[in-house]
């Protein structure tokens, strides 16, 4: 079997948009205050420019990239320049979705706290 050129593009946009669809089904579950007011199109745009930056520190995987999404609109989708999560993206280890766990586990500890205190 042979796939040309436009089968194999019409394939990968295909598998972008499933991938999409899936991250925005996590996100409108898991942040539906966050999402409501979105469309479709609009979650579907904000998933594409979170995944780019993702991209920047070497997030891919479906889980790194829905994690970071959810940091993108739980904390704004400048999260990723505050100067010490900046430098903890840039180091070399541990392996970028580790890091991208590891800022969900210290955000939900911080929300934790913040939830007992108020």
């Amino acid at each position: 079997m042979i796939i040309r050129l436009s089968q194999s593009e019409m394939l990968e946009m295909q598998f972008q948009a499933e991938f999409r669809s899936r991250i925005a089904a996590y996100l409108r579950k898991h942040l539906p205050d966050h999402t409501r007011e979105s469309n479709k199109d609009e979650l579907d745009h904000t998933i594409r420019q979170a995944q780019i930056e993702a991209a920047g520190y070497g997030v891919a995987s479906e889980r790194g990239i829905a994690k970071w999404c959810y940091l993108w609109l739980a904390l704004g989708p400048t999260f990723h320049t505050q100067p010490d999560i900046h430098e903890y993206l840039r180091r070399d280890i541990p392996a970028p979705d580790e890091k991208v766990d590891n800022l969900m586990r210290t955000l939900g500890a911080c929300l934790q706290v913040e939830a007992k205190s108020g």
